[in-house]
């Protein structure tokens, strides 16, 4: 693989990341929330979780890899339902957080700030779906076994959602030093609510 041909798979990987996590789901609501409240760092670590989950199920679709896809489709309804009620979770803690108060701290506290957004973008079993068909659309579905371009591809994905996930994590700490105490309550409020929604959303369509 030339370098332009390394350059360009790059280049497409990175518009893929940041294409994928754009759009403001659960996950970007909680990476705002957390930098608006604790500041850049913290959305920051909490938007890798999702980049790192992002490159695994994009490697799911790149790559081929039908052992896996088959075991995501055949246990869909546990996957939906840790997703769902760890929204659900999500959603009534940021409804009760109050305002400023500080934010887990340490090494265990910045775990815990990956790791939630990394199950909760792994408990979408969509995305492997999502990501075959931005990579059809893009003429990249030609890489099955092509280890090197496919690393090449998912790093492009990785650096492109982490700088998405930086994006907001600055949104987010630029405005964080304007609100008060009243406006952290509404926010929290807000996020809360919709995160609620989305998490209940997910476990009704279970029923169904």
């Amino acid at each position: 693989m030339v370098l332009v041909e390394a350059i360009n798979l790059h280049m497409q990987g990175l518009l893929v990341g940041v294409l994928i996590s754009a759009p403001l789901g659960p996950v970007g609501v909680l990476c705002l929330r957390r930098s608006l409240q604790w500041g850049f760092l913290a959305g920051f670590v909490s938007g890798l979780g999702a980049a790192v989950a992002d490159v695994f199920y994009g490697a799911v679709a790149v790559l081929g890899l039908a052992s896996v896809s088959a075991f995501l489709l055949a246990h869909q309804f546990w996957v939906q339902l840790i997703g769902g009620v760890l929204v659900c979770l999500l959603g009534l803690k940021s409804l009760l957080a109050r305002p400023r108060e500080a934010g887990p701290t340490g090494r265990v506290g910045w775990l815990a700030r990956w790791s939630s957004t990394f199950l909760l973008t792994l408990a979408n079993p969509l995305l492997p779906v999502a990501y075959a068909a931005v990579y059809a659309a893009m003429g990249l579905g030609g890489l099955v076994g092509d280890y090197r371009a496919a690393g090449t591809l998912l790093l492009g994905v990785f650096v492109g959602a982490a700088a998405w996930w930086s994006f907001l994590a600055v949104l987010g700490a630029l405005f964080s030093a304007r609100l008060t105490s009243r406006h952290l309550v509404w926010i929290n409020r807000a996020a809360g609510v919709l995160l609620l929604a989305v998490g209940l959303a997910l476990l009704i369509s279970l029923a169904l």
